[in-house]
């Protein structure tokens, strides 16, 4: 049976190692992110390094958030590699630990980071990208602009008369049925302006997908969205089984190189798996539900198998 203090350990080496490739990847999208950036305001005039630097800050959670499955699967490969290197491992095998315990509590902290991820870092990420939509417009599209949020709507333009910027939380005329706004933009351009499912806050995604259907547009997007958020917790345990079944087997038959781009496909795959499931859920083929919940149980149940065929034959 497994300690606490060993329990603690394990959880301590898993975590430490996934915030270590969660910050390298941070660190690295944010410079990337910063020159590309600087190239295109290139053009601009009165553009300062300050502001890009401020839009670039702002990108970066929302960019993270997308990657940081592949930072559980690689931060879990490695931990388990680094304790096989040092016969850790072993030494808690030969005490009578098996792999499903000194397995439970990555998993359960790749848990609880699901639904941190869910429920704070994905709110903070996706405000800070509607601020930088919302930054980059000034500098891209300075002759039009409409943007739709939880809270309401804003829509900025120029005419012969100037510029004009309108912001209403909702629309409710007391004297009349409809109030006519002469404006340069089209349905089209109102409907590509809507924001994206990717940039609607997990506490909002509720009465937004109401909004979206009020306003004659598919949710179908935002209801993969919210499934999806919902399913994350699963998601991120899935990829520590699919690392597991393949780290695991280190210290027996060796052959990093093999293990680390078998871990590295097999999250590559599910990855596709989810964008395929989402494709089809988008265009009415799938059920939402469905679609979110497929790919984490696909890779659970591929890291259990493999995980039975190895440790109990």
């Amino acid at each position: 049976m497994i300690t606490g203090t060993l329990s603690r350990y394990f959880g301590w080496r898993f975590l430490s190692a996934v915030l270590a490739v969660f910050a390298g990847t941070l660190v690295l999208t944010a410079m990337i992110d910063f020159l590309e950036m600087l190239r295109r305001s290139a053009d601009v005039k009165d553009v300062s390094a300050l502001l890009v630097a401020q839009i670039t800050l702002s990108r970066v959670p929302f960019i993270t958030e997308r990657v940081m499955p592949f930072a559980v699967l690689v931060g879990a490969m490695f931990c388990y590699l680094n304790l096989s290197r040092r016969l850790e491992l072993v030494v808690a095998r030969a005490s009578g630990i098996s792999a499903w315990q000194f397995m439970a509590p990555a998993l359960a902290i790749a848990a609880l980071l699901g639904i941190a991820l869910t429920t704070v870092y994905n709110p903070i990420s996706a405000n800070l990208r509607e601020f930088s939509t919302r930054l980059e417009a000034d500098l891209s599209r300075p002759d039009s602009g409409f943007r739709g949020t939880g809270r309401g709507f804003w829509l900025r333009q120029r005419s012969e008369d100037g510029q004009a910027v309108i912001n209403a939380k909702s629309s409710a005329p007391s004297d009349r049925e409809s109030f006519l706004l002469k404006t340069s933009l089209t349905p089209v351009q109102v409907g590509e302006s809507f924001a994206t499912p990717e940039t609607v806050p997990f506490w909002q995604l509720s009465s937004y997908i109401d909004h979206a259907e009020n306003a004659g547009l598919a949710a179908a997007g935002y209801r993969l969205q919210y499934y999806q958020l919902l399913a994350q917790p699963f998601y991120l345990a899935a990829m520590v089984l699919l690392a597991a079944s393949v780290s695991l087997r280190f210290f027996r038959f060796g052959g990093v190189q093999k293990i680390v781009l078998g871990g590295i496909g097999a999250g590559f795959a599910l990855y596709i798996l989810s964008k395929v499931t989402g494709d089809l859920s988008k265009a009415g083929l799938m059920g939402p539900l469905a679609a979110a919940g497929l790919p984490p149980a696909i890779g659970a149940i591929t890291g259990l198998m493999a995980l039975l065929y190895q440790e109990d034959g």
